[in-house]
């Protein structure tokens, strides 16, 4: 996906898409969620503090669809 491409589905111009890439530019909150929608990660993994990419609803749909019959907090390591 190029700049141009991430700038108009997140709504911001394409010169800001450069200056997050090259650090020139802080992320403001509301852009960091548009990126992480826009590529199905956490915004945690888009900030470096994971290295998990999958975002919870994600894994939610994951758990709810495949793992179910085991209780989420087993499932965790909670319990």
């Amino acid at each position: 996906m190029t700049q141009q491409e991430v700038a108009g589905r997140i709504c911001v111009p394409k010169s800001n898409i450069s200056k997050y890439e090259r650090g020139e530019l802080s992320l403001p909150v509301d852009v960091l969620i548009k990126y992480a929608g826009l590529f199905h990660v956490s915004t945690d993994f888009i900030c470096g503090l994971t290295t998990v990419s999958t975002s919870w609803n994600d894994f939610k749909i994951l758990y709810d669809s495949y793992i179910k019959e085991m209780p989420l907090e087993q499932f965790l390591g909670l319990v």
